[in-house]
């Protein structure tokens, strides 16, 4: 994938580096995406859960890789997950 070997795909892979140190993350992906399956959004939900860590995953119903386009959704449901998790360490 994108010209690298398998190893070094995984060294820059956000899923393949999922550890116990994993910041929290907001997953939200549109169910008719093209570019970046559906799959890889529930795959990275369910390593996080299977660790313990902290995520939450959105989907966005018939839209594909562009639905935040021209618009905040996107950045506030980013935001209020990012604040739950602020209030939540205080």
């Amino acid at each position: 994938m994108f010209g690298l070997v398998e190893q070094e795909f995984h060294l820059l892979s956000p899923y393949h580096n999922i550890d116990q140190s994993s910041a929290p993350i907001f997953l939200l992906h549109g169910t008719e995406d093209e570019i970046v399956p559906p799959e890889n959004a529930q795959e990275m939900y369910d390593k996080y859960k299977k660790l313990g860590l902290n995520v939450k995953l959105e989907w966005v119903p018939g839209r594909g890789h562009d639905f935040y386009e021209g618009s905040d959704f996107a950045i506030s449901r980013a935001a209020e997950f990012f604040i739950s998790q602020l209030i939540r360490e205080n």
